[in-house]
This record gives structure tokens, C-alpha cells and sequence, in this order.
């Protein structure tokens, strides 16, 4: 299978006034992302947290980070001003909506499929065919694959 390597990335998503270390009404949100951010005993971890935290240390910015589904977050930061957006991968569609800071990390991402496919690769082409692809609801790999013709996408959302 063809693999696809993106870049996950912090931004910063300003489009009414320009973000500040001091401004008092930064909103920072992440998703339920496991292994990058996640809760664990109702606290927030995971590599994207340890990051984010530092950077909030460093630019002395207080303040709780907010764990909601993903399609909610997006939106949120595509239409308010002020919102820091974490973990989000980098892509063609979404690279001049906003302001981004990093990258956090460089991921792989692969084709799952269940013991009942025929066969243990998968191409991308092959994919098309397939009875359905799940996929996250405005993420990363729904935008791609839409832009790439696939009309067997079934979104899910995380709300």
C-alpha cells in the first residue's frame, strides 16, 4: 500500500484580531486523539499536551486546555477568533486557513482492514472499490480522500 505522510501540527487559527501570549481570551482545544492526546483518569496526556504545555510556559499563558470532539474544535477555530487548535494534520485544504505553529510530529498513516478482506494490502485504487472506508468526520483523511474521487467514504463524528 502506498502510504501517505502528513505532518501533524499545532496552529494557531486568527482571523478577526491577531493572537497574543497575553491575551486573556485564548481558547486552546484538542481531541480525544490517542496515542498524541488523550484522557487518562479524566487528566489530559499524551505527547501533544506535554508540548502544548510547554509552549504555554514558555509564552506565560494560563489556562485550561479543552478536550471536545473534533468537528466542533475545527469549527470552532475556523470561525472565532483566538483559538489554538491541537493535534491537526497538515494538509493541501486546510493550509491557508490558518496560522500554524510547528510541527508537533510526522506521522504514517495505513488502510485498515477487517480478517474478512481478501487480502492483507490494500492499495489505494483497491480501496475505492471497497464496501465503505471509515473515516473522521471533517479529518484529515475524509478531505483527502474526497479530493481523490472516493465516493465510499462513511464519516463518523467524536462529538
Amino acid at each position: 500500500m502506498k502510504s501517505v505522510t502528513r505532518v501533524i501540527g499545532i496552529l494557531l487559527a486568527c482571523y478577526m484580531a491577531p493572537v497574543r501570549a497575553d491575551d486573556p481570551q485564548l481558547q486552546i482545544m484538542t481531541e480525544d486523539f490517542p496515542p498524541f492526546n488523550y484522557l487518562e483518569g479524566g487528566k489530559l496526556v499524551g505527547v501533544g499536551p506535554e508540548i502544548v504545555h510547554a509552549l504555554m510556559a514558555r509564552m506565560n499563558i494560563h489556562g485550561e486546555i479543552r478536550v471536545m470532539g473534533w468537528k466542533r474544535a475545527y469549527n470552532m477555530t475556523l470561525n472565532e477568533p483566538n483559538m489554538v487548535l491541537f493535534s491537526m494534520a497538515r494538509i493541501p485544504e486546510r493550509e491557508g486557513k490558518f496560522q500554524w505553529v510547528g510541527p508537533l510530529m510526522s506521522v504514517t498513516d495505513y488502510l485498515y482492514a477487517n480478517a474478512n478482506f481478501p487480502q492483507d494490502n490494500i492499495t489505494r485504487d483497491e480501496a475505492k472499490r471497497a464496501s465503505g472506508i471509515l473515516v473522521q468526520e471533517g479529518g484529515a483523511h475524509h478531505l483527502i480522500f474526497q479530493a481523490e474521487g472516493y465516493e465510499n467514504l462513511k464519516p463518523y463524528s467524536n462529538i
